[in-house]
């Protein structure tokens, strides 16, 4: 069909209107007020920011102490990375939960302070993110699809921690996902976790975590003796496995696991286990925990309803 001339014009303008101009970060330092040099103007809504160079970001924050940027008044925007290396103390872009930081490449060193996710949205997304301790709170969201994330602590105190992909590296003495205040949702349904050298006693904190792990996730983590924090159940944290999880958990191979996960707090599909359902859901080669397959539907008919006896969800 062809429009007339004005109805592509107006079309054309339309479109034109609703994409996002681009300002790149062309100075050495990282900020988001006349600190800093962009190419075209400060990142806003409709003027999402760039970087794909070097840079510093020391003296991030209204006034220039202790790396605190109030966004509020930014609008929607996104700040996306696409190479080049910051490096800088802390970090706490907050007060806008329409403000974005897409780390798709380079990295971000944070070797002071915290690195906060505090009621913003930040993404690694294909960079590398090293930090001595990770905060994400205040409604905030942090999700690693790929890339990596290195952290000594990573703290959740509100919010929503997805990973779906890459590699988490923690090397904290206690649970890899530590906890206070607020309760947060924990998504871990794709990517790695491995312990550092602190070889941590746990999976999660045993208060405020309400976990999901599925998909692919995979975790290494020889010295956790606990899922738990301190090996304590019946608190407010929950881990929910997926029926889809072809992961692993490489766990302390001395540890009755089957006891532990019929402890409480540990459920397939939604229903909690209880006595006796470790080995209908899972298997344990030296502390290796996986998840037993459901039968295929073919074999199931094939089986008739005498099979039934043999499916894994014997309880379903």
């Amino acid at each position: 069909m062809k429009y007339p001339a004005a109805f592509t014009i107006l079309a054309f303008a339309f479109a034109a209107a609703n994409v996002s101009a681009i300002t790149t970060l062309t100075s050495a330092n990282f900020d988001l007020d006349g600190d800093a040099s962009w190419d075209n103007g400060l990142p806003a809504a409709g003027n999402d920011g760039m970087i794909n160079g070097d840079y510093n970001f020391d003296d991030l924050g209204d006034t220039n102490v202790n790396g605190n940027f109030n966004a509020a008044g930014l609008g929607a925007v996104s700040i996306t990375q696409t190479a080049g290396n910051g490096l800088g103390d802390q970090y706490n872009v907050y007060g806008n939960s329409d403000f974005t930081f897409n780390l798709n490449g380079g990295s971000m060193t944070s070797d002071g302070g915290t690195f906060l996710v505090n009621g913003t949205n930040f993404n690694v997304a294909g960079g590398a993110l090293t930090t001595l301790e990770l905060r994400v709170g205040n409604g905030g969201n942090m999700t690693v699809s790929s890339g990596s994330l290195t952290a000594s602590l990573i703290s959740l105190r509100g919010g929503t921690f997805s990973q779906t992909g890459g590699t988490i590296t923690s090397d904290h003495g206690g649970p890899v996902f530590n906890r206070a205040d607020t309760s947060t949702t924990l998504n871990l349904t794709g990517g790695i976790i491995t312990a550092g050298a602190g070889n941590n006693n746990s999976l999660i904190n045993n208060t405020g975590l309400v976990t999901t792990i599925g998909g692919s996730l995979t975790a290494y983590l020889p010295g956790a003796v606990n899922l738990f924090s301190n090996g304590v159940h019946g608190n407010s944290s929950t881990i929910n496995f997926i029926s889809d999880w072809t992961g692993s958990l490489t766990l302390d191979s001395e540890t009755a696991w089957d006891d532990i996960f019929e402890a409480g707090d540990i459920s397939v599909d939604g229903t909690e286990l209880a006595a006796g359902d470790f080995e209908t859901y899972f298997a344990n080669n030296g502390g290796v925990i996986t998840l037993i397959p459901e039968p295929s539907a073919a074999l199931t008919g094939l089986l008739g309803f005498g099979g039934l006896l043999l499916r894994r969800r014997r309880h379903a």
